[in-house]
């Protein structure tokens, strides 16, 4: 639909706040589970990317952290509209 629409796909993926791993196992940990989650929400929209790119689609990566994944899928839609 969006390669004959001539469209634009944007790919979300939203890394949340690590508030819970805080209290429960330390900053430390928090941290680099954040750092873990960046990554694989990197490998993620990279994907999708790359099957955009094989159809000939522009794909346009977006990640966002620190907020719950139903506040930034709504954030972001809200402002993208």
């Amino acid at each position: 639909m969006a390669k004959s629409n001539n469209a634009k796909i944007k790919t979300l993926y939203v890394v949340s706040r690590a508030g819970f791993a805080i209290a429960m196992r330390g900053e430390m940990w928090a941290k680099a589970l954040e750092s873990y989650l960046m990554e694989e929400g990197k490998k993620a929209t990279e994907y999708v990317v790359d099957i955009g790119n094989k159809e000939g689609v522009e794909v346009e990566p977006v990640i966002i952290s620190g907020r719950t994944p139903a506040d930034g899928i709504t954030g972001f839609a809200t402002k993208t509209i």
